[in-house]
């Protein structure tokens, strides 16, 4: 890369926005005293030598070890680079203290700077958790600095964010250390250094010989990068998580945007990661849109790695308007390129619920591509990156009706005539219920009541990456209130016990034979994957403006001694929901021909509540629940009621106590009717349209566990 490809502008130019200065002014100040909270760490000072929590009663932190120590880790050959770079840092902020960029600052576990990135391994060691190190090293924090610098102007946000960018690559030379570790995390870095560089560029670039080092010192790294890059594609047919990929190309686009006007080499990257980006919108996402890896948040986390690259590519390339960045892309991606980019948005809005977040059904690690927002949102929160699809397709029924001013905040850097548009644009109603049904998500709507049912396939073309045993789950929110949730995840390979307690049948809200899993898990790895075992159906959907209908199987318990298919159905009319649950014989014969003998071990139905949901009233069929000023009663035809611990996850990394409400089957019944009667009140509806913010139950509660 040279020099002169980073003077001209790329992104547009804002002014301060009326909402969030303030929240991103004092995140800027933790940044600069080098405070991160990565995946539910809480706020520390990040050093080398430093103390943490711990995890689940794991502390790995050698609280002896001194800077010249963690230099000695650095091949030797990099030595005299890495003192030129950090002095350069010292230079810009006087006094810098390095960071530890190789430590869990969960765990404490240190990776080893001079390990080759081919070398290094996850899911050895239990507690250690290689996200975390990963996610500090995307450096999603430089672009929140450049933010602060561009919208204030203090000088001190931008000499930092140029100081740690030096100290990042002082102390993780090309392919050693943990920042080399997968492909997607130098990816996602990559575009976050360039946006992060963007936003501090200007007339100050240039002025001195020590901004000139740093350009130079910054231009070569992301060349290293891009070369990464395209030499360690996780390619999908050879990976079972194919968002990877997606995020390789996507960071690759970005970089050969900025460079190819100066390199052979990078225009063939440029052409290379446009080619692979419209051939895996094809192909890793179904014709309605939805992502087919199955699982919510990599939906929305992929359609924004996807956009966001493209758009600044398209910017890169002089589109500097909506129309001339649709108009970029058709001809880069072609139309049904962009006529599938734009049904994933509007699977997006269908998946969001009232409050604005969206359900956990799958996996989830909290990952973004880019923090263009002003306040950083809760990670279940994708409005911005709605505003921002509403706005690219000028369609403002893809705004969420609680659309905020800070939403807007990317679609004002991307577009230079979004000042034309009504920044308080957005539809003032909730969508209708949609069955999308190449990926098996039923969603029911009335108003801000929600109710999603889970009926597809396992995802990822079989291999099921990132599925759960969850099929014919449901979650449910009422009158904009959380009742049954899904209980999302709280670590990947840092724990095999959490993980495996998240992704099991018994933590869904669907209908389970003892510790019996729906998909038995593949052979070939014991963290990712599952065999499709369950081969969901449809049976019926019927849905109009008064009531919805849903019904369902799946064979995923045909597998037991005297194995049975669960069927369910779901009728919802009125302010009643009916959830009837059958079991069936492997042969077509009718539930009542079952003998007991024919059954399986007694089976239990259970819903895990939102940890703000509270048991009222309690008795052997009937249940009272309350959240907030919702009340809603759950009764049974069958079975006794009790209750259970559970654990639920809102962010990857975080854990809150919450309750499970478990119906027992006697072992004579073989269909039961659960009813769920709640108000139908219309006022708060009317009040939440006309803009109520929802609250959210992220993981700033004070119970908080760690």
């Amino acid at each position: 890369m040279a020099r002169q490809s980073l003077f001209k502008p790329i992104l547009a130019t804002v002014s301060r926005p009326d909402s969030g200065y303030g929240h991103l002014a004092a995140l800027a100040e933790r940044y600069v005293r080098h405070e991160f909270n990565v995946l539910g760490s809480g706020w520390q000072q990040v050093r080398i030598g430093m103390d943490v929590e711990g995890f689940e009663g794991k502390n790995f932190a050698d609280t002896t070890l001194t800077y010249e120590e963690a230099r000695r880790e650095i091949p030797s050959f990099y030595h005299t680079r890495h003192d030129e770079l950090m002095a350069l840092a010292g230079e810009l902020v006087p006094r810098y203290a390095p960071i530890d960029w190789q430590i869990d600052i969960k765990s404490g576990f240190r990776y080893h700077a001079g390990v080759h990135h081919t070398a290094i391994r996850y899911g050895f060691v239990d507690g250690m958790d290689a996200k975390v190190s990963a996610d500090l090293g995307r450096c999603y924090h430089l672009v929140q600095l450049g933010l602060a610098h561009r919208l204030t102007g203090i000088e001190r946000y931008r000499t930092e964010a140029m100081a740690q960018m030096l100290d990042w690559i002082a102390s993780n030379p090309c392919q050693y250390g943990a920042g080399w570790r997968a492909c997607m995390n130098v990816a996602i870095r990559t575009a976050n250094w360039l946006v992060a560089l963007d936003l501090i560029r200007g007339a100050e670039d240039g002025r001195n010989d020590r901004e000139d080092r740093f350009l130079a010192a910054a231009l070569h790294s992301l060349g290293e990068h891009e070369a990464f890059i395209r030499a360690n594609l996780e390619y999908p047919h050879s990976s079972i998580h194919p968002n990877h990929f997606i995020s390789n190309i996507s960071g690759l686009l970005m970089a050969a945007a900025v460079s190819r006007p100066i390199s052979r080499t990078e225009s063939d990257n440029y052409a290379f990661a446009l080619e692979a980006i419209a051939q895996e919108i094809e192909s890793q996402f179904y014709d309605e849109g939805a992502n087919f890896e199955g699982a919510t948040s990599y939906h929305c986390f992929v359609t924004e790695m996807l956009v966001y690259s493209l758009l600044f590519a398209a910017r890169a390339a002089d589109a500097a308007t909506t129309g001339e960045c649709r108009a970029w892309m058709e001809r880069h991606i072609g139309r049904k390129g962009l006529e599938r980019i734009q049904k994933m948005f509007t699977v997006a809005v269908h998946i969001t619920k009232s409050s604005g977040l969206i359900p956990l059904i799958g996996d989830n690690d909290s990952a973004r591509f880019l923090y263009l927002e002003t306040i950083l949102p809760d990670r279940r929160d994708w409005r911005s990156l709605l505003a921002l699809g509403s706005t690219l397709f000028d369609d403002y029924s893809l705004a969420h009706p609680r659309t905020r001013h800070r939403h807007w905040f990317a679609a004002n850097l991307f577009f230079d005539d979004f000042p034309v548009h009504t920044k308080s644009a957005g539809r003032k109603f909730y969508p209708t219920s949609r069955a999308l049904e190449n990926v098996g998500y039923y969603i029911m709507r009335r108003g801000q009541c929600f109710l999603l049912i889970v009926c597809g396939p396992v995802g990822t073309n079989g291999k099921g990456g990132h599925s759960h045993n969850d099929k014919l789950s449901v979650v449910l929110s009422l009158l904009d209130k959380d009742f049954f949730i899904d209980p999302g995840v709280f670590v990947y390979t840092a724990s095999r016990y959490y993980y495996d307690l998240y992704r099991s049948t018994g933590s869904h809200n669907t209908l389970c034979f003892g510790h019996s899993e729906q998909n038995r898990r593949r052979e070939d790895s014991p963290w990712w994957g599952c065999q499709e075992d369950t081969r969901c159906r449809c049976l019926k959907w019927e849905s109009d403006a008064d009531s919805c209908f849903f019904k369902g199987e799946h064979s995923g318990y045909a597998q037991l001694t005297n194995g049975v298919i669960h069927s369910r159905s779901i009728a919802w009319r009125g302010n009643l929901i009916a959830i009837t649950d059958e079991l069936l014989p492997g042969d077509g014969r009718d539930c009542a021909s079952l003998t007991d003998r024919e059954l399986p071990v007694p089976a239990q139905c259970g819903f895990t509540l939102h940890p703000d949901c509270r048991v009222t009233a309690f008795a052997e069929k009937e249940v009272g629940l309350r959240n907030g000023n919702v009340t809603v009663e759950v009764t049974t035809e069958q079975g006794a009621w009790r209750t259970e611990p559970a654990l639920f996850s809102p962010e990857y990394g975080c854990k809150i106590a919450t309750q499970r409400l478990v119906l027992d089957w006697p072992r004579a019944p073989r269909k039961n009717t659960i009813t769920v009667a709640y108000p139908a009140d219309t006022a708060e509806s009317t009040l939440a349209q006309r803009g109520g913010e929802a609250p959210t139950a992220g993981c700033t509660r004070a119970a908080k566990e760690r």
